[in-house]
């Protein structure tokens, strides 16, 4: 009998029966590889369902995917989160995912301070380990202290803890921004170094989030200087800017799985009323309507120069002086 015969869409021909599980890639061309890498740049939590390891603890859940997506498409993210959501960890699994698909990135990570900051991401970045074995072995450890972590690929895309002067990068993620966050250095040391840009042929890259800006936090004081990073992301989201805002109260990481009805009734036993709508219900606290003088404000009234800078210019006006110990 002659042998039963076949069309294949993919050869554009017909094939016998048996042959059709033969299939010379070579066909492929370059925009179909391009194609592939775009999809998993919009959708990262796709490309790790792909990698994720045999052994793994556990897969992702729909808010760490959210997250995900936010982190690899905004050029500025706010996340507000209460405990046991996975801040952290997400955060520092997107920032490695990008790093491989965005090759030669240089990526921050910056928190309350370097030793803590770098103890986290050693955890998350072991959890990730067993996760997803393939991605880590994409990156190579070029530095692992109690003060610094940096990670780096073959192909020039970095992940460092630590803040220094003159440095260039691509974007930073700001860890705890809300918790004992050093804004002054920040802002005179890490921000101004976010100002790398992604070229291609010497041309910026118009699908890359440019000078990205990341921050991940529990709630805080709604005086604290974080606070106004928020706004500005929900301004710009609502706006159509290329900006992101959310908040995950605790409930989240209970309907998906990722935290158990026992551990927030620990949790809901040990902490204050005031640190259960921070820690765990992502509410900013404390007014913002008006307020009458800022932390910051208080810290350096410290020194009565603080009028001088403050004078309203009217010459009959004058000044009292006091403490409010209430």
């Amino acid at each position: 009998m002659p042998a039963q015969k076949k069309y294949s869409k993919i050869l554009k021909k017909w094939v016998n029966k048996d042959q059709e599980r033969k299939l010379n890639y070579d066909i492929y061309d370059d925009d179909a590889c391009a194609l592939l890498i775009s999809y998993w740049r919009w959708y990262p939590d796709k490309f790790l369902d792909l990698i994720e390891g045999e052994d793994a603890d556990y897969s992702l859940e729909i808010i760490q995917r959210v997250n995900l997506r936010a982190f690899c498409r905004y050029q500025k993210v706010f996340i507000t989160g209460s405990r046991g959501t996975t801040k952290t960890y997400t955060a520092f699994l997107s920032y490695l995912v990008n790093g491989i698909l965005w090759p030669g990135i240089e990526q921050s990570y910056y928190g309350p301070s370097l030793k803590q900051t770098a103890d986290i991401c050693a955890k998350a970045w072991k959890q990730i380990q067993k996760n997803y074995p393939i991605l880590c072995s994409l990156w190579s450890v070029e530095s692992m202290r109690e003060d610094r972590f940096v990670l780096e690929t073959p192909y020039g895309s970095r992940i460092a803890i630590t803040a220094m002067r003159g440095d260039n990068i691509h974007n930073v993620l700001a860890e705890e921004a809300a918790q004992e966050f050093d804004h002054d250095t920040f802002e005179s040391v890490v921000s101004p170094a976010v100002r790398k840009l992604r070229t291609i042929c010497k041309v910026p890259d118009p699908l890359f989030p440019q000078n990205k800006f990341d921050y991940i936090t529990s709630a805080g004081s709604q005086q604290n200087r974080s606070y106004e990073k928020r706004l500005s992301a929900y301004k710009g989201m609502r706006e159509g800017e290329s900006a992101f805002a959310l908040d995950i109260p605790v409930e989240v990481s209970l309907v998906s799985g990722i935290r158990t009805i026992s551990w927030l009734r620990q949790q809901e036993e040990e902490l204050t009323p005031d640190k259960i709508l921070r820690e765990l219900k992502s509410i900013w606290t404390g007014t913002s309507e008006n307020p009458i003088l800022k932390d910051i404000t208080l810290t350096q009234s410290k020194t009565l120069t603080m009028m001088e800078y403050n004078h309203c210019g009217e010459p009959g006006v004058f000044y009292v002086i006091g403490n409010d110990n209430s």
